[in-house]
């Protein structure tokens, strides 16, 4: 009987904690343009950075990223990112293409 209630225990207890897992987003500029980082409209990043960090995202699930360059003669970037696996990290770099915009590219 005990086995059963501790098996039990055992089983909600990592349930739990499997679905609580969240994932991040690193976001970084080749160039070393300095950013801000906006997840669903809300403002990660309270001062511009080369390189911006955000904590805290559910997966699966999808958001809006809008990356806003400090220097205002750079087009800001609006891209949807999906994310899959649950506790992972996913690093994002924005770069220059040929044609002299700035995309962004996992």
């Amino acid at each position: 009987m005990k086995t059963i209630i501790y098996s039990s225990i055992l089983f909600l207890t990592l349930a739990i904690s499997a679905k609580a897992q969240t994932s991040n987003l690193v976001v970084f500029d080749q160039q070393g343009e300095k950013f801000s980082v906006i997840v669903n409209g809300v403002n990660q990043s309270s001062t511009p950075s080369t390189n911006v960090k955000v904590t805290g995202l559910s997966a699966p699930a999808g958001y809006k990223i809008t990356i806003i360059f400090q220097d205002t003669s750079i087009a800001a970037l609006n891209k949807n990112i999906y994310l899959q696996n649950p506790g992972t990290e996913v690093t994002a770099s924005v770069i220059v293409k040929k044609n002299g915009e700035h995309a962004l590219r996992y």
